[in-house]
């Protein structure tokens, strides 16, 4: 089967497809953009993680530090052994 199509549907079906493929570039830009948006948004966001997650081991050893030291400079209620009363 064989289709003969006029100049003119040749020239409106050229359009439509010129109009589609700027459109698909369109979106295609715009996607490509949200992308870069969202890699970005992750790398902050992961920056941030890293940055409180340091906050947070630094806040533990300082917790950790002060526990030990608050148990060696603390005096005990118990006297010491061989302590004589008098």
């Amino acid at each position: 089967m064989v289709l003969f199509l006029s100049e003119q549907e040749v020239e409106k079906k050229i359009k439509e497809l010129q109009v589609a493929c700027e459109d698909l570039r369109k979106e295609i830009t715009q996607r490509q953009a949200e992308s870069k948006n969202l890699k970005e948004d992750l790398e902050s966001k992961k920056r941030e993680m890293l940055a409180d997650k340091k906050t947070f081991d630094e806040a533990n050893e300082e917790k950790e530090r002060l526990k030990v030291n608050n148990h060696t400079t603390t005096p005990s209620p118990y006297p010491p052994t061989g302590w004589i009363e008098e």
